[in-house]
């Protein structure tokens, strides 16, 4: 009887937690990025090669969003954090940059 009780109980935490993870972390992921390649004035990846062009980054705290360009061919000296509207927050020359998030 515990056993059929235990795989229950299992069952159903696995089902509560598929149901969690819903679409809408997705579409809130997507819709920052949206906002954030028109803010740049960017184009959306299509799996072409990146080379030397830069990108963004995408940082998720506390279920907030945060950006910053990134570039694989140089070296930055500082990097810039911005929200998903892309407004600056801070870069990283500022001391505790990245403990705002």
């Amino acid at each position: 009887m515990k056993s059929i009780i235990l795989v229950t109980g299992i069952i159903l935490f696995n089902i509560l937690f598929v149901w969690n993870c819903s679409d809408d972390d997705i579409g809130q992921t997507q819709d920052c990025k949206n906002k954030l390649i028109q803010h740049f004035e960017m184009q959306a990846y299509q799996n072409e090669e990146i080379g030397c062009r830069s990108f963004i980054s995408l940082i998720e705290f506390e279920n907030e969003y945060y950006a910053y360009l990134d570039n694989y061919c140089a070296d930055f000296e500082s990097y810039t954090l911005v929200s998903c509207d892309g407004n600056t927050l801070c870069t990283t020359k500022e001391q505790n940059c990245f403990e705002i998030i």
